[in-house]
């Protein structure tokens, strides 16, 4: 009676180990997933000039800090430093009587630990306008003639270093990477 005992409690053991083992093999195959909408801080690896710079021209970023997938388990999705690609998509340089240059570039992608792209979307063109010195050019026309012409507006420019929140634009998945036999 002991030793049939025994066994039944071993044939239990064996099955909950066995459907525990098969429930662990599912999960493993399970795309891992980051969901549209998810943030990631991207940050300028290069400072970039209006004027210096020219439409269509590629920008590279780094992402700022890991991204975990918003799937169970939370693993790493995006790792911090990867890069991350955009574009200019205007640049135009300051001109004379005081207009302001002005910059737009866009992060399109960055680059997932698996090596494919995450597509983003920030809204709107990152950049601006540069600060514009027309008042100054009136002013120093009517005080000292035609040489106020000569004044200009300054160029757009982002220093290296800045960050700028972006979202995940449509969900993407991971495969995950199959066990390693050690």
């Amino acid at each position: 009676m002991r030793r049939s005992k025994g066994i039944a409690a071993l044939l239990a053991l064996a099955l909950a180990c066995s459907l525990l083992a098969a429930r662990a093999g599912h999960a493993a195959s399970d795309p891992i997933v980051l969901a549209e909408g998810t943030p990631i801080d991207i940050t300028v690896t290069k400072t970039l000039k209006s004027g210096a710079v020219h439409d269509g021209d590629p920008v590279t970023f780094a992402v700022a800090s890991d991204v975990l997938s918003t799937s169970e388990p939370h693993t790493l999705f995006v790792a911090k430093g990867a890069i991350a690609m955009g574009r200019i998509i205007l640049s135009k340089k300051k001109t004379m009587l005081g207009g302001p240059g002005d910059l737009q570039f866009s992060c399109d992608y960055c680059l997932g630990v698996d090596g494919r792209r995450v597509y983003l979307r920030g809204g709107q063109c990152i950049g601006g306008k540069g600060k514009s010195n027309s008042t100054a050019t009136i002013a120093a026309v009517v005080l000292v003639g035609a040489s106020g012409l000569l004044i200009s507006g300054r160029d757009s420019s982002v220093a290296q270093g800045t960050t700028y929140r972006m979202f995940v634009d449509q969900e993407a998945t991971l495969k995950p990477s199959p066990p390693s036999n050690l």
